[in-house]
Order: C-alpha cells, then sequence, then structure tokens
C-alpha cells in the first residue's frame, strides 16, 4: 500500500465532468492531496469529507465515494471551523491516473482503488474503493468514468 505523500498528478479525458467544491471533515486532523479519492465516512460524519486511505474501512451500506480531489494539498486541524476547508471534487468524467500496470486489456473492469495512490482493477477484497469504471489506457494513464455523481457505493458498484 502505498497512499499518497504529496499532490498527484492527473488527466481529463474528453467530455464533461461535474467539478464542485465540498467542505473537508474536521472531526479528526488529516491532509488531502490532489488526486486522493473522497468519501463521506458514515462513522466520521455524513456531510462532510474524508481522504480514503489504505486504513480506511468502508461500510458498503453508508459510506458514499464523492470523487476525485482536483485541488492542491490542504492540511486540515480539529481546531478548523469546517467551512475553512473547501477543496474541488471531481465528481464525474473521465479521468486519468498515472498507471504502469494496466492495460487496453482492462477496458471494461470495475477501477478500484487499495490505497490513494494507484489505480488497480477491482478485486473485490475488503478495503478496496471502487471509483468507476476503466475506459481506456493511453499515454501511461488509465482513463477511469467515474462513478461518483450525486455519491455511489464505495465497493463492488455496477453500472
Amino acid at each position: 500500500m502505498a497512499d499518497l505523500s504529496r499532490d498527484g498528478g492527473y488527466r481529463l479525458g474528453p467530455g464533461e465532468h461535474h467539478i464542485r467544491e465540498w467542505v473537508l471533515n474536521n472531526s479528526v486532523a488529516q491532509t488531502v492531496y490532489k488526486r486522493q479519492p473522497l468519501i463521506i465516512d458514515a462513522d466520521v460524519d455524513t456531510v462532510y469529507l474524508v481522504g480514503y486511505v489504505d486504513a480506511t474501512v468502508l461500510t458498503t451500506a453508508t459510506d458514499l465515494f464523492v470523487g476525485i480531489c482536483a485541488s492542491a494539498q490542504t492540511a486540515v486541524l480539529t481546531t478548523d471551523t469546517e467551512t475553512d476547508n473547501v477543496v474541488d471534487v471531481i465528481m464525474s468524467g473521465l479521468v486519468g491516473f498515472p498507471t504502469s500496470a494496466l492495460t487496453d486489456a482492462n477496458i471494461g473492469d470495475i477501477a478500484s482503488m487499495a490505497d490513494s495512490a494507484t489505480v488497480g482493477v477491482d478485486t473485490e477484497a475488503a478495503g478496496f474503493l471502487s471509483i468507476g469504471r476503466i475506459m481506456y489506457v493511453e499515454d501511461g494513464y488509465v482513463y477511469v468514468a467515474l462513478n461518483a455523481h450525486g455519491g455511489g457505493v464505495p465497493t463492488h458498484m455496477s453500472f
């Protein structure tokens, strides 16, 4: 597992994207990075976002994958006012993530993340966050059609 330790690059694919500002949760100190998946973790808060990391325990009935962070690194302290910590979130559209492991043979597979840094093929294992469907691989990036518009189940989704 290799969580992001700094802002990661991504590419926006062709077509429309839904990007919205969201407030980050301050009940626990957190640092959120560009390209990190953001979720509503119902065990923490049912309104504000937390960054997904490999240690996050997902509950499919209540936790929601909201999107990918499009803002630069944001540190949140428990003493902050929640409305002070706002990030842009890509909720739908094609998003490209760096890959050296995925190929066009993975087109149509469900894309998931076991940590905040690496997109892989969903293994239906506990702790993997499904983020969308793999559409194509080009120039070292895997393009994923996000399944997050208005929320979405965090694991084992279907289209």
